[in-house]
């Protein structure tokens, strides 16, 4: 199983090696990266804006900024 950090879509094989080994997260407002707890399955979707994306970092990194989030980037949904 993967694991992605909801602020840069970084990829680890456990939440562990996600929050404690991979370094920093510079779109984080912690500074560290933190769990995407939603489904990847068929995409991810911006919760501000909409815009669809076929993974997180490609939603975060990729699809260029985003006027409706407080931060400028995309940030994806994590609900249903």
């Amino acid at each position: 199983m993967k694991y992605y950090c909801k602020y840069c879509g970084c990829e680890a094989n456990s939440i562990s090696r996600l929050t404690n080994y991979c370094g920093s997260c510079s779109d984080s407002p912690t500074g560290k990266h933190q769990p995407f707890e939603g489904s990847t399955d068929g995409g991810v979707v911006c919760k501000y804006c909409g815009t669809e994306a076929d993974s997180i970092s490609r939603l975060t990194c990729y699809c260029g900024s985003c006027s409706s989030s407080p931060t400028g980037k995309h940030q994806p949904f994590e609900g249903k």
